[in-house]
Formats: structure tokens, sequence, C-alpha cells
């Protein structure tokens, strides 16, 4: 009773406690009933989709063919009702009927209708049927299919421009209420116990409320990146102890302790400035991290073709045919990153095509073979630039391919 008493006399605990409450609460009001808007086919949409065809379009007009069955992920937004609108285009062959199209949202149907030709915008409402809680609104776009003319290696479904989720009624809603005081609770109690067991390692109060503003500041910035839930702080706590172990330790090493208010916020000042770069670099770094860990949890199972396909689409599939039909002391040359940052990256490439030898422009003398691609800006330039090289071309696609040079083995 004594510790409790003296807990709750104590103003750094209080002042932790009314900080958390407050920052989680606004953030949640604040950025998770904003609309978000996935622009299909643009750099970084693959956070989004999954089972889509590669990038697509030029200028401003950027897309993606879909298959018979691909998925659009919104990251917490399944708790709350919605209005889906997705610009698509139910475009078909010349003679053939229109594709018979069926949406799902969190597997509950909310349209099956047939698409017409010509991009338009659909308009649907999903409103979810179970208890608030944080989680993310998969979309599942079920459609019939098509093989285009001069390309035998695709069955396309629908030509799909953007998808976009809005809030039906934005803050203050009783869902997103729920899914406020969810995040704040386990936030703060995440960032409590965080405060307590410091203390019970006899860390110094100011070093102990730094850290633990750390820990809020991390779960604030997830929160308004929508890579939280409420489940999350509690993931976050062990692997913050474990690192915040070693600082405290650097930290009390200096021999320093502020003793009044203006002390502590001079060294805060200081403090607040590494919190903030941590803090940013974790959330930016979970970003990339956590698509990964859901492919893993939900296909635990997949081989690793099967990963990296899904990972990484059309372009393993081209690694896995220039590996097949180049001997292993091949010298390839590949195309200049600045223009085909994913194609062009020598790094990335070696990765599946080691022990082969990877060459640019100013070494192009010394290629036995030269890798063919498309524009990956959804421009319709090739490279080589024409005239291409004198030799045997191995075609994987249209567009993707490979050359053996004349001369070469």
């Amino acid at each position: 009773m004594e510790t409790r008493s003296r807990l709750f006399k104590d103003s750094y605990f209080l002042l932790l406690v009314l900080i958390s409450m407050v920052a989680l609460f606004l953030t949640c009001q604040v950025w998770l009933s904003r609309p978000l808007l996935v622009d299909i086919g643009r750099e970084g949409d693959e956070r989004y989709v999954e089972g889509f065809y590669y990038r697509e379009g030029d200028g401003g007009f950027s897309y993606r063919w879909t298959k018979d069955y691909s998925t659009v992920r919104f990251p917490e937004m399944g708790y709350m009702p919605v209005k889906i609108t997705l610009a698509m285009d139910g475009a078909q062959l010349e003679g053939q009927p229109l594709p018979q199209v069926s949406i799902l949202a969190n597997k509950e149907p909310i349209a099956d209708f047939v698409a017409s030709n010509g991009i338009r915008a659909y308009e649907f409402d999903y409103f979810p049927s179970s208890f608030p809680f944080p989680r993310d609104l998969l979309l599942e776009i079920k459609t019939e299919t098509f093989v285009p003319e001069g390309d035998a290696s695709r069955t396309l479904g629908l030509l799909v421009n953007t998808v976009e989720a809005r809030p039906i009624y934005g803050s203050l809603s009783f869902p997103l209420l729920v899914v406020s005081l969810e995040v704040v609770l386990a936030g703060t109690f995440s960032a409590s116990l965080c405060y307590l067991v410091l203390q019970r390692m006899r860390t110094s109060r100011w070093v102990s409320l730094s850290l633990c503003g750390l820990l809020v500041a991390l779960l604030v910035l997830n929160v308004a990146g929508r890579f939280v839930t409420a489940g999350l702080a509690l993931v976050l706590l062990p692997l913050f102890f474990l690192s915040s172990y070693g600082v405290v330790r650097l930290v009390e090493s200096l021999g320093y302790t502020p003793r009044t208010w203006g002390e502590v916020l001079r060294q805060g000042a200081i403090l607040v400035v590494v919190i903030w770069a941590l803090a940013t670099n974790c959330a930016q770094t979970w970003q990339y991290i956590r698509p990964q860990i859901e492919l893993v949890r939900r296909n635990p199972f997949l081989s690793y073709d099967e990963k990296m396909r899904r990972k990484w689409g059309d372009y393993y599939d081209f690694m896995v045919y220039v590996r097949e039909h180049t001997p292993p002391d091949a010298v390839i040359a590949i195309p200049p990153q600045s223009a085909w940052p994913t194609t062009g990256n020598a790094g990335l490439d070696s990765y599946f095509l080691y022990p082969r030898r990877l060459v640019g422009l100013d070494q192009m003398a010394d290629a036995t073979h030269v890798l063919i691609v498309k524009a990956e800006d959804g421009s319709k330039d090739v490279w080589p630039p024409e005239p291409l090289p004198d030799g045997e071309i191995s075609w994987m696609k249209q567009d993707l391919g490979i050359i053996a040079l004349e001369g070469s083995n």
C-alpha cells in the first residue's frame, strides 16, 4: 500500500500517464479517421496490394491488372464503417462478355456486379459485423479473366487505377472511440509498466521518464502510420526493455542526475532530438518489416519460390529465367539503376544471379549477355535502346528477355 501511495505521489509517473493518454487518444482520433487512397501502380503500392500483375501506365496514369483473385489491404480500417471506391476498367477482348465481379470485405460479400468498359468509379459501403477491435480491412476482388493477344503468359481480370477507403462517420464515432480507448489503455499500461520496472532497477526518475517517453513516441508514430494495434504495445515492451537497459547503464555511468525541473528541461531538450530520431527510424523500419511478417504469418507453409514470387512478382520469375539461361561464369550487362530501380540494382540482382558477374554501361565490352527489360516507371522505354546488340535472343515474355552476345559460350 505504501509503494502504491508513493507511486501516485510521483510527479514524473503522473506526467507520463497524462502524456501517454492524451497523445495516443488524439493521434487515434486525428489519424485513424482519415481516408486512405491507394494509387495502384505507383511506387510503394506493394505495401497494400497482393495478387496483382506488375505496374503499368505512362505519365500521370498508372495501374495494375488483377488476376482472378487479388486483394487490397487497408491497415487498421477493418473495425469501422467505410465507403470503398474502386476506379477500374472491366475491359475485355472484342466479342467477349464483360466480366462478372465479386467484392468481399473481411470475408463479408459487399457487391456482385458486371464491370463495364472504360474507367469508372464503383462505390460500396462496408459495415463490420463484429465488435470494434484494431484490425486491417482486407478487400478481396474476384473476377472472370481473359488471355490478352500477344501475351499468353498472363490471364487478366480488371484494370485497377485507385482504391480508396473513407470512414463514413469520422472522428468521435463509436467504433473509433472504442479502438482509441483500447490503444490508450494498452499504450499507457505498457509505458507505466516500463516506468515501474526501470524504477525497480534503481534508475533515476528523469531517465525512466525519458525512456518511457521514447516508448510513447514509438506508439504515436506507429498509430499515425497505421502500423499499430492495441496488442502491439505489449509486443514492443520486451524489445524495448532489452534495448533500454543498455541505455540506462550508459546514462547513469556518466554520473550526472539533474535535481531541479530546470535541469530536467535542459537535459531533456537534448534527449528529445535523440528520442525523436530513434522513434522515427523504428517506425519507418516497422513499415517495411510488417508486410513480410504478415506474409509469413498468413502463409506459414509457402515454399521459397512462392514467397519470392509474392514479394517480387515478375522480377523474381525473370531472375530465375536469366539464371537458367546463362552459364555460372556469364558477365551480364544490366540497365542503369536511375531508370530501372529494381532490375538495375546490382546488389539485388546478384542475390539471385551469383556467381554471375554484373556490369554496367561502362563495362559493356566485357559482357557476354545483355538483359532486355522494359521501363519500370510505366513508360514505353526498353533497355538496351535499339538497335539491339547482335546475338541470340531468348524471350521470357514481351519486353523481358536476354541476349547471348555473339562470341559468348
